[in-house]
């Protein structure tokens, strides 16, 4: 029996093609209304002996039918056998139902049955986590023939930037008429946000401590993953991806983070991302927005373009993503307002984001395999965040200078310099002893030219929740 399946080509804009095993061509069918086709001519028994059996399946243009070769068989089928029958003997072929029986006589003169296939009319139920369409509803459907493409993005609502969950639905269709539920997400599914209250933190500058304040903000839970990224039509240029950097057994390639990212990178990926979300961008660049209008993105100090991409400016109080400020990094990774210095438990955080024992939660140069890892496989912290020690480096919207000796409230980095502020450390990161002079622990601060990219640098997207007040 040919099997035939369904296979989804993901991308933003939702376009959804049923696939056969021997082409992927035909026309967009009605996607919206009933689907059927007269066969009336066709019988449901056999009118006389016959010794052949041919079976034909219909085409994409509902009205021919063409053999299938494989299928051809010689035997003996008596009057009055009917198409269920025959059928049963020779299981219906996925995605096509029985639609009758004719006879015929072959050119060497055998008397011959034809059996004829219909497509199936196959309705797609999509579910909405976490989100509605643009009627204010968490469910839309289309319908349309196996094998045939289907554009979602014009026959489905499915309001902003909706795709296809990774573990969707089936991977192929019985031979019936049916509905199938498929859920699918928004970027927020995947990116995994959590509202972090503002608070503060004791930082020490040369032996004093300074308090560090910040509002209230929102923050993803995981790193960047690869997967998010390509489904969103941006370029995955990570390291650790292909045949020849596959992931440790037991883990997924799709999500391990994205990686080999310049700070410059990180500022296009979170417009880019906004504005596919209806969100306002943070990030301009001489007044401009769109990542497209910026030019080439700068790959060394020789670029032409690097004075204009370093005037970069950041408007904080856009609800769209951003990289987070050095001391939102801080106050997440040593728990926020529930590490254990708030809690009373010590008299300091822990060490590492979440532990005093890297094993636990962090990937580094010494159990890393030398790879990263897929996100979320070591243990969170109290806020139940991913990985903020090790596995990449996250970049920081900060440029990189000596903390300020005194207490501020929501810092945003110095006025100019030349690097940027990293946060974490990565997989070939060292852990080494004393703990709290680790290249992982949650006090560590790094700093890189914005234009220099490894396969040790990600991001971890953040957003404001609210007007951020006074900044410093």
């Amino acid at each position: 029996m040919r099997r035939q399946k369904i296979f989804f080509v993901l991308s933003i804009s939702i376009f959804l093609l049923f696939v056969g095993c021997e082409t992927n061509e035909g026309k967009v069918v009605n996607g919206s209304g009933t689907l059927s086709i007269g066969l009336t001519y066709f019988k449901d028994q056999t009118t006389a002996t016959a010794s052949r059996i041919h079976h034909f399946t219909q085409d994409l243009d509902l009205e021919t039918y063409t053999e299938i070769i494989e299928l051809q068989e010689d035997r003996n089928i008596p009057k009055g056998v009917t198409t269920d029958d025959i059928t049963s003997d020779n299981p219906v072929l996925e995605g096509f139902s029985p639609a009758g029986i004719t006879m015929a006589t072959d050119q060497d003169g055998v008397s011959a049955v034809n059996v004829y296939y219909n497509r199936n009319t196959v309705t797609l139920t999509f579910n909405l986590l976490h989100g509605e369409n643009s009627l204010g509803e968490n469910q839309s459907y289309v319908k349309g023939l196996y094998e045939a493409p289907l554009d979602v993005k014009k026959d489905v609502d499915l309001g902003y930037t909706y795709f296809l969950d990774h573990d969707f639905g089936p991977k192929s269709f019985p031979a019936f008429d049916t509905t199938y539920d498929l859920n699918v997400a928004s970027i927020s599914n995947f990116i995994e946000e959590q509202d972090i209250a503002g608070g503060t933190f004791t930082r020490t500058v040369e032996g004093v401590d300074y308090t560090v304040t910040v509002n209230d903000f929102i923050l993803a839970s995981k790193e960047l993953p690869q997967y998010l990224l390509e489904q969103l039509g941006i370029e995955n240029q990570s390291h650790f991806q292909g045949k020849l950097r596959v992931p440790v057994d037991g883990e997924k390639q799709d999500f391990r983070p994205v990686e080999n990212l310049s700070w410059f990178d990180c500022i296009v990926i979170c417009n880019e991302i906004s504005q596919k979300e209806g969100l306002v961008p943070v990030y301009s660049i001489d007044g401009e927005s769109d990542p497209k209008k910026w030019g080439q993105v700068p790959e060394d100090y020789d670029s032409p373009d690097l004075e204009k991409w370093n005037r970069v400016q950041m408007n904080i109080n856009a609800n769209g993503y951003r990289m987070p400020t050095e001391a939102e990094w801080e106050f997440a990774a040593r728990g926020g307002n529930l590490s254990r210095i708030q809690m009373g438990t010590s008299n300091r955080d822990y060490i590492f984001a979440g532990s005093n024992d890297n094993e636990k939660v962090a990937w580094h140069v010494e159990n890393s395999s030398a790879c990263t890892h897929e996100i979320a496989r070591l243990e969170p912290n109290e806020l139940g965040f991913y990985d903020m020690s090790g596995n990449v480096a996250e970049w920081c919207w900060d440029i990189f200078d000596d903390y300020p000796k005194d207490d501020v409230t929501n810092p945003i980095g110095a006025e100019s310099g030349i690097y940027r502020v990293q946060r974490g450390g990565c997989y070939y990161s060292a852990a080494q002893e004393p703990p709290e002079a680790s290249e992982i622990s949650v006090y560590t601060r790094t700093k890189n030219t914005p234009y220099r990219r490894t396969s040790g640098f990600g991001l971890r997207l953040a957003r404001s929740s609210a007007p951020m007040g006074p900044i410093e």
